[in-house]
Order: structure tokens, then C-alpha cells, then sequence
């Protein structure tokens, strides 16, 4: 610790203040903190490949509990073809994930949620040989868990189109067990 005044010697009332309050915190580093609950979904990512991958049961990867939403999400996409009148539409059946951090209060702990939710949406993305990404990011019980609408907010309900699920394969899908070792 470096403590600077305007004296050339500091006297020992300038210091011990500063000294009784490193050691002070010093000890309290990990005491305070607390296991804070989130909840948050992950998915594939619009677009690409593996849009039919559902979970099947429910499974456990490195404390993160992660349960099928039990929804049929549809979200507009850009089309296959370049134009400012055409949309594409894509399917997905996003998980929900719950699982708890540590820290002194949410902001560090949304952030430890958040590596932790990425790391999963690797190994998932690896086994499943598809991207999976965060769809909504976590947040605190206090907020409510977070759930899964069959659409956007913004969606505007007038494609026939959209209502048309007959193309969407669904691929059920389990967490191997080597992500969850």
C-alpha cells in the first residue's frame, strides 16, 4: 500500500487510518458475499443450422440446472433471397437455465451468470454440433424467472406464414454426459 500526504514523513495519525482499514477489508475479501439466484435462456442461434434441437429431459452442467421451455418460439429472420419486403421466419425451442452466483450484491454476480451461461452455450454447442447462444440474460429471482414467448413483443400477427410449422422438424436432444461431469 502506498499512502501519500503533503508532510515529507508522515506521521503515525496520517497512516494508521489508512493501515486499520486495508486490514479491515483484507478480511472481509469473500465473507460478505452471497449465493444469488437467476434464471436465464439459452438457444439456437436465428438462422442457423439446428433450429429443431429440443431438449429432452432436463440435465445439470457445472451447477447450472437446465430445463426444456416447454415452448415453440418463432421469431422473424432476414430471407434467403436479398429483399426489403421479404422476411423468413425461424423456429426454436429455447431452454431455460437457473443457477446461482456469488457476490457482494447482482452486479458482480450477473456477471459471474453470464460467463458461466456462455461456457455452457459452448459445450452445448460443441456436443450438439450446432451454435447455441444466450437468448435472454440472467436475472435475479427477485425479477421473476424468465419465460419463453411463442413470439417477439414487436411481432405484428399478420403472415399466414408464421403459423406454418409444418416444416419445422424437431430434433430431441440430450446433454451427453462428459459437459456435465
Amino acid at each position: 500500500m502506498l499512502v501519500t500526504g503533503e508532510s515529507e514523513t508522515p506521521s503515525a495519525g496520517e497512516i494508521d487510518p489508512w493501515c486499520r482499514a486495508a486490514e479491515a477489508a483484507t478480511e472481509r475479501v469473500g465473507q460478505s458475499h452471497k449465493d444469488l439466484r437467476w434464471s436465464a435462456v439459452i438457444g439456437p442461434l436465428p438462422g442457423l443450422q439446428a433450429a429443431g434441437q429440443v431438449l429432452e429431459e432436463g440435465a445439470e452442467i457445472g451447477g447450472l440446472a437446465l430445463r426444456s421451455g416447454g415452448v415453440l418460439h418463432q421469431e422473424p429472420t432476414a430471407s434467403g433471397l436479398p429483399s426489403f419486403c421479404a422476411r423468413g421466419w425461424f423456429w426454436s425451442s429455447p431452454v431455460i437455465v437457473t443457477g446461482s452466483s456469488r457476490g457482494y450484491n447482482w452486479s458482480p454476480a450477473s456477471v459471474a451468470a453470464a460467463h458461466d451461461l456462455h461456457r455452457v452455450c459452448a459445450l452445448l454447442s460443441v456436443a450438439w454440433d450446432s451454435a447455441w447462444g444466450v437468448r435472454e440474460a440472467p436475472v435475479h429471482e427477485d425479477m421473476g424467472e424468465r419465460t419463453i414467448p411463442e413470439h417477439p413483443p414487436f411481432y405484428k400477427d399478420d403472415d399466414e406464414a408464421a403459423h406454418d410449422t409444418t416444416t419445422w422438424v424437431r430434433s430431441p436432444v440430450s446433454v451427453p454426459d462428459w459437459p456435465a461431469g
